[in-house]
C-alpha cells in the first residue's frame, strides 16, 4: 500500500520543486513567479505546506480494492449536491459526476465538477479531437470529512438551504481542516494520443497515477488543493510534468 503513495507523488511533476536555473534552459519563464506567504498556525511557508499536505491527501487508504489514495474516498460533489446527499463508502466506484440538484451551475460559473467532456479550447494545447473513445477531460472535486459535515449540516448543499442560511445570516466559516482537492483526468489512449513519445499503454501507466471509471481508465494530469488553513484559504496546484504548454503562460512558480 505505502507503494501507492510513493507512485503517485513521483508520477506528478510539482513546478515549484524545479530549479529556476533549470527551467530557463527548457522554456523561457513568463509573468511574476507566485511568492510564497505563512501559514497559520504551522510555521511554514505556503509552498512548503502545500507539498506536506500532498503527501497527507495521496497517501493510501486503507482497506481499499483496488487500492486508492485518501482523497478518491472523500465526498465528490456527485455525493454531496443530491437528495440526501451522503459520505461514499470508502470502495464506491469511481464516477466522473455533476451537481444533480437545484442546477447550481450557470452560464456564468458552470458546475465544477463534470464529466469527462471534449476540451472547448483544444488547439491550444495540442489536445486531440478525434479517437476512440472520445477525448476529453473529466473534473472531480473532493471533499474532506469536515467539509462535507459543514456543507450538508448547514444545508448549503440546495439553494433552498442556501436561501434559508442566508435569511438567518449565517456567517459562513469552514473548520480550519477543511480540504478540497479538485483533479482533472484524461482517458489512457487520449494521453497517447496527445503526448504520442509514451509510445504504449504500458508508458502511460508507468509514468502517470491511473484509475478506472465506468469501463475506462483515466491518467491523472493535474490537481488543485485548497486548505482553509488560512482565513482566506491556501492554494496550490500540481500538473504533471509531460503536460504540453504546463508553464507557457504563468512562469515557473
Amino acid at each position: 500500500m505505502k507503494y501507492i503513495a510513493r507512485h503517485l507523488i513521483a508520477k506528478i511533476s510539482l513546478a515549484l520543486f524545479i530549479s529556476p536555473v533549470i527551467a530557463q534552459q527548457t522554456l523561457p519563464a513568463v509573468g511574476i513567479p507566485a511568492q510564497t506567504g505563512d501559514v497559520i498556525g504551522t510555521g511554514q511557508n505556503s509552498d512548503r505546506f502545500t507539498c506536506s499536505l500532498f503527501t497527507y491527501y495521496v497517501s493510501p487508504a486503507p482497506n481499499t480494492f483496488p487500492s486508492k489514495v485518501l482523497f478518491e474516498t472523500w465526498a465528490t460533489d456527485g455525493d454531496i449536491y443530491t437528495i440526501p446527499p451522503h459520505w461514499p463508502d470508502a470502495n464506491q466506484v469511481k464516477k466522473f459526476d455533476r451537481r444533480k440538484v437545484d442546477n447550481f451551475g450557470n452560464s456564468h460559473q458552470p458546475t465544477i465538477s463534470v464529466p469527462c467532456n471534449p476540451s472547448p479550447n483544444a488547439a491550444v494545447g495540442g489536445f486531440p479531437t478525434t479517437g476512440t473513445p472520445t477525448p476529453c477531460i473529466a473534473e472531480m472535486v473532493s471533499r474532506n470529512r469536515p467539509e462535507y459535515d459543514y456543507i450538508v449540516s448547514n444545508g448549503l448543499n440546495t439553494q433552498s438551504g442556501l436561501a434559508k442560511a442566508y435569511a438567518s445570516g449565517l456567517v459562513i466559516t469552514f473548520p480550519t481542516i477543511s480540504i478540497a482537492v479538485k483533479t482533472d483526468w484524461v482517458p489512457t489512449k487520449t494521453i497517447l494520443q496527445w503526448i504520442p513519445q509514451l509510445n504504449t499503454i504500458e508508458a502511460v501507466r508507468s509514468y502517470y497515477y491511473t484509475a478506472f471509471s465506468d469501463g475506462t481508465e483515466y491518467a491523472l494530469v493535474s490537481l488543485h488543493v485548497a486548505s482553509k488553513q488560512n482565513p482566506e484559504w491556501v492554494w496550490g496546484s500540481f500538473e504533471h510534468q509531460f503536460n504540453p504548454g504546463r508553464c507557457d503562460t504563468m512562469g515557473w512558480l
